[in-house]
This record gives structure tokens, sequence and C-alpha cells, in this order.
């Protein structure tokens, strides 16, 4: 399947901790490296867990990373302080600790000096270079979150099957209708997906089907199972699809990629069927 023509960029978020957030984020760039995708994975998130799995060794530098973006003092070009990680097509830019009163800011502040901008440049400096941009984002709606909805096409917002898990799922839907309205009007919500699913244990199943239930056709048809591969992937830092080609896990993680290209080919057909509809009638798209 030929590479899509421009940089897709996707938001990972969600405001609960735990649910697969940053393992959404490997998965996807693991399979880009399976399949010979260029991607950039830019972690937004102090705890640099991301940063860490990327990284060709312990000795390779993660102090000038994605904070320096949300800086307006600094003059940087953006295409800078982005690293070659240990894999031939992901390109990574690391996460610090420099991103802890990031995750702080105040809305009204960083909206009035338009720091909700602060990724956009680099994914038009970068677009024609990738196939995806992907933003893996804290558990708060700070900021960064706000920056990455800003510059992205898609998001995809991961839950776990339980009461606890999806909560915090609403006020993510929220900012992502607030940031299309007033920031970046061809944002789209590509899916929920139901992560870290233990498939023997019936309050897991029943959460799954409640959730399917309420968010209908924006739930991803496949789910994460929470399987010991998968784990074991993340602790040698090897996408599970290089590690153990053959496995159960592999399969499941090529068959969401799959899902996620096909939602994001629906979603543009859909944009250009409006666009159309738009021109035919005379009227101004938006």
């Amino acid at each position: 399947m030929p590479s899509l023509k421009r940089a897709q960029a996707i938001t990972v978020i969600n405001l609960k901790g735990g649910v697969g957030k940053t393992h959404t984020t490997w998965l996807l760039a693991g399979n880009c490296e399976e399949q010979g995708r260029r991607v950039l994975a830019v972690d937004l998130d102090q705890q640099g867990n991301l940063t860490r799995n990327l990284m060709q060794g312990p000795d390779q530098n993660s102090s000038f990373g994605s904070a320096v973006l949300f800086d307006p003092t600094q003059d940087i070009d953006p295409t800078q302080i982005i690293q070659q990680s240990k894999f031939s097509y992901i390109d990574f830019i690391a996460a610090n600790s420099a991103l802890q009163p990031l995750d702080v800011a105040s809305q009204k502040e960083w909206e009035q000096a338009d720091l909700q901008f602060s990724l956009v440049d680099l994914v038009q400096q970068v677009q024609g270079d990738y196939d995806y941009i992907l933003f893996d984002c804290p558990t708060k709606l700070s900021l960064t979150g706000f920056a990455a909805l800003t510059a992205s096409d898609f998001v995809i917002v991961p839950l776990e099957p339980a009461d606890w898990g999806a909560q915090g799922v609403e006020k993510v839907t929220q900012a992502v209708d607030y940031v299309k309205q007033r920031h970046n009007s061809r944002l789209e919500l590509l899916g929920y997906l139901i992560s870290r699913i233990k498939p023997r244990r019936q309050y897991h199943q029943i959460y799954s089907d409640e959730l399917r239930s309420r968010y209908g056709k924006k739930a991803f048809d496949i789910m994460i199972p929470d399987w010991a591969g998968y784990e074991q992937a993340v602790t040698h830092a090897v996408p599970v699809n290089l590690r153990r080609p053959n496995s159960k896990e592999a399969r499941i993680a090529r068959e969401f990629f799959a899902e996620v290209e096909t939602r994001i080919r629906q979603a543009q057909s859909s944009k250009r069927r409006r666009r159309r509809r738009v021109s035919k009638n005379g009227l101004t798209a938006v």
C-alpha cells in the first residue's frame, strides 16, 4: 500500500493514566517501522517513556527536547531538535522534565500569547518528510495537549474498559470540539480505542459493550488486549511486530494500524464530498 501523500498528524490523548496512551503511540510507530513508513514521534509527556524506548542508547541527548518549541524567546528551527531513533524509519523529538511547567500553564495566558500554535510550524516544516507525525500527550489538558490538537489532523483516545478508565473522556471530547471550533477546523476525532482489555474478565467485557454502545462507530473495531507480549516488547524497547512478528500480539497491532489508515481514508473522503457539496451550492467552505 503506498504511503499517504502528506504526513497525517495524530494526537494520542486521555486524562487518565495507565490506559495505554503511550503504548498506542508505540504501536503506531512500530507498524510504521515494519511497513517502511516514515514517522516522527513527538514526546510531550515529561515522563519520557516513549523517548527512552526510541533512544539509540543512554548517552543520546534528550536535554534539548520538545519543551523548547513552547518557548517564544527561543528562535530555533524545529527540525534541529529532531533525533534519529534506533529504528530506520522512526525519528523522534525527546521529552524531559523541562515540560513540567507547561502541564500547569493557564489556558487564558497561553491563548493570549497564542502558544497553542507552538507545534504548527513544526508540522508544516516536516509534513513532506514523513507519512505520520504522532503526538504522545501527558494525562492533563495542559498547553502541550492543546498545542498537539491545534497542530493535528486526527485524535485517538485510548481508554480502559472500566468505569475509572473511561473517566475524563468527556472532557477530552469537549477539548477536541473547542480546538476544532477555535483553532483547527480540520481536526477530527478518529476514534476511541479500547485498550488493556482482559478478555477473560467478565466486567471488562461488560464495560467494553457499554463503551461501544455509547460511542457507536467512533469506537475502534479492534481492541488491544492486556497480553504479556505487549509488556515484554515495551520492556525490551522493540515493537511487538518486530520482536515477535508471528505472535497474536503482532497480528492485532497490524489490524489496529490497518483500521487507523482505513478511518483516515474515510475521513478524507468525507471531507472531499463536503467540499464538493459546498462548491456546488456556491457556499463558503469551513
